[in-house]
């Protein structure tokens, strides 16, 4: 009798002990999912702002390759956990990246397939190109960090409404990998309708004749940065 009641004792203790791991791993999975929805949550917000300073300057200097008063933004924003008002804290950084030289235009009756994108280099448009690094980190109650997020994107300037437009976004955790740059899903051929490149056209007011005006500048894929260390 005594040999079955220490068996039962022993085993309400590890069906305990049990519950207890298993109550403390859900709070940690609960935790560094809240802190990783953060961190995207951030460097979503930190995207359209970075988008609408980037538009802003276009449109005060449009046809402009530099845009030096772009100053960094800064991150900073929480969220709860449970009764925790602001258990999170996400904070961090955009900076933009100084323009590079542009290489010399070349008007051509259609773009090669050769090269990954095009620019419309006709002075209604001016395109051009706008990089960003955004780089978030979320911290706890505590003050450690749960989460870091490093992410590089690109956007398409335009001298025209609406002025910047997201291009292409590089995951420095792990798309750093395959050894590309930032990105660029614009001024590609694409297989229909001319894929996303701006046709510019110009028509005779008095006759209706079209003739292209079509001035490219063809680019090819940027050299990933240094790849950071994967985080949570």
């Amino acid at each position: 009798m005594l040999l079955r009641v220490l068996l039962l004792l022993a085993f309400a203790a590890a069906l305990v002990q049990a519950i207890a791991l298993a109550a403390v791993s859900l709070a940690h999975a609960t935790i560094s999912h809240r802190a990783a929805a953060l961190a995207n949550d951030a460097t979503l917000a930190a995207i359209t702002r970075a988008q609408t300073a980037l538009a802003a300057a276009v449109a005060a200097h449009p046809g402009a390759s530099a845009f030096p008063g772009l100053s960094p933004i800064a991150i900073a924003t929480c969220a709860p956990l449970g009764a925790g008002a602001c258990a999170f804290h996400a904070s961090g950084l955009v900076t933009f990246a100084a323009t590079g030289t542009p290489p010399s235009a070349a008007a051509s009756p259609c773009p090669d397939r050769d090269c990954t994108s095009y620019w419309q280099e006709n002075e209604r448009v001016t395109e051009g190109r706008g990089d960003a690094t955004i780089s978030t980190i979320v911290t706890g109650p505590a003050g450690a960090v749960l989460a870091h997020r490093d992410t590089e994107v690109r956007f398409r300037t335009l001298a025209v409404p609406p002025y910047a437009v997201l291009a292409g976004s590089l995951d420095l955790r792990g798309d750093g990998l395959a050894a590309n740059g930032t990105g660029d899903d614009a001024g590609s051929i694409g297989t229909a309708n001319g894929g996303t490149l701006i046709d510019v056209i110009y028509q005779n007011a008095q006759t209706n004749a079209r003739i292209r005006a079509n001035v490219w500048r063809a680019q090819s894929y940027d050299v990933a940065p240094a790849v950071l260390p994967w985080d949570p």
